[in-house]
């Protein structure tokens, strides 16, 4: 009824803005990202509802999000300007531990005393100086498949039990976006494919390249400008006045394109692509954006 879905409306309401202030007062009162992310949690009149249970997010995930939000990664601890890489990190705990042989019996302790956080850092630490270390690479496994039975945001349970296969050897599949469904590439807006170019852009090998590239779809009505400059990609609505390249085509044939279900030469031996400035300076200027 109308008064059950008002008052779950505005418990989540009343959630979020709890967070969110709770952080930004924890952020004034000078304490740390970590500090904060441990302090802040739900009362008890909202922690208690069973749809504002953490079964996705978490709160304490939500506070660092805030806090890097406002005041970006740095938690003010000067020391974190410019850590150690974590290989070097950890060959010196291990000598202030006795060594890997040490590191290794206190990591197992840690796993058969039920110490899964301690234990999968221990673990972490080892691998950071040998990969390939086998009851390292187990007790990390069997630590994360520990704290994953026990974590009940669908997200963290997922990363801790995910990666305890992946340490197994059990390989993710990789998405693969040549085979999204020509339905929900038609039903995809173009504008989506347009601005994820500048995300998808290779910056190292660009870091020289000074092209301007209009894209018209006549299907949509629309157009675009691409200007790759020195390691970035601009990305705008509306044809360039004076572009290197000019790229006319259907939209739905471009994200084709993009998701790699069409190929190029085709499409222009078709008549599905028109291409002024040259097809050989096209595929220089594409050859530069890569989705993996």
């Amino acid at each position: 009824g109308a008064a059950a879905i008002t008052t779950a409306l505005t418990d989540y309401r009343d959630a979020i803005q709890f967070v969110h202030d709770q952080t930004v007062r924890a952020m004034n009162l000078g304490l740390s990202p970590d500090q904060a992310a441990r302090s802040v949690r739900l009362p008890a009149h909202l922690a208690s509802k069973p749809y504002l249970r953490e079964y996705y997010g978490r709160v304490d995930w939500s506070v660092r999000a805030v806090y890097s939000g406002y005041l970006g990664w740095f938690g003010g601890n000067a020391s974190d300007l410019s850590p150690l890489a974590p290989a070097q990190r950890a060959a010196r705990l291990a000598r202030l531990g006795g060594g890997r042989r040490q590191r290794r019996r206190q990591a197992a302790e840690a796993a058969a005393g039920g110490d899964h956080r301690w234990a999968l850092e221990l673990a972490d630490a080892l691998l950071a100086l040998d990969a390939s270390d086998p009851e390292a690479g187990e007790i990390r496994a069997s630590a994360l498949t520990s704290l994953g039975e026990s974590e009940i945001s669908a997200n963290g349970r997922n990363y801790y039990l995910s990666q305890a296969m992946e340490a197994r050897g059990f390989e993710q599949p990789r998405f693969d976006i040549s085979s999204t469904p020509i339905e929900l590439l038609r039903a995809l807006p173009i504008d989506g494919f347009m601005r994820a170019m500048a995300v998808n852009l290779d910056a190292d090998s660009a870091l020289e390249e000074d092209t301007v590239v209009a894209f018209s779809f006549p299907d949509a009505g629309e157009s675009y400008t691409v200007h790759l400059h020195r390691g970035v990609a601009r990305v705008k609505t509306g044809a360039a006045q004076a572009p290197d390249i000019t790229v006319t085509t259907d939209s739905l044939v471009w994200k084709e394109l993009l998701a790699g279900r069409r190929n190029p030469m085709a499409a222009l031996a078709a008549g599905k692509l028109a291409v002024e400035g040259g097809v050989v300076a096209l595929a220089r200027f594409l050859g530069h954006f890569k989705a993996d």
